[in-house]
């Protein structure tokens, strides 16, 4: 609740980052809140070698201006949370090229069913 009411009037691309460490552990933890857009706030929690929570890689955002020209703007975004949308959709890239661009259970026929895909 705290970071969302300090990112409540905030623009995009704005980010808090709250840093702490476990009694019983000594564990060092990290919490960042990220503002996404003008109306969502993304919540992420890691361990505090995870990554950098200086300035990495810009999220880009295409939208048509007054006159109808495409516009693409830069929303900056922490290092850490720029690794995790560049590999996050991995698992869904390989399962739709699996179901629809290879068709990999057309090619690889099996008469077993525990080894059917389909």
């Amino acid at each position: 609740k705290f970071i969302e009411e300090q990112l409540k009037d905030t623009v995009g691309g704005t980010k808090i980052v709250l840093k702490a460490t476990c009694p019983e552990t000594g564990l060092g933890l990290v919490a960042i809140g990220y503002k996404y857009n003008n109306s969502k706030v993304l919540f992420f929690v890691s361990n505090d070698d995870a990554g950098s929570t200086t300035d990495g890689e810009p999220y880009h955002i295409k939208f048509s201006d007054q006159y109808g020209n495409v516009v693409d703007r830069q929303i900056s975004r922490p290092e850490i949370i720029s690794k995790f949308f560049a590999q996050s959709n991995c698992v869904d890239v390989h399962n739709q090229l699996r179901q629809y661009g290879l068709r990999l259970e057309k090619k690889w026929v099996t008469t077993k069913p525990f080894f059917r895909l389909h």
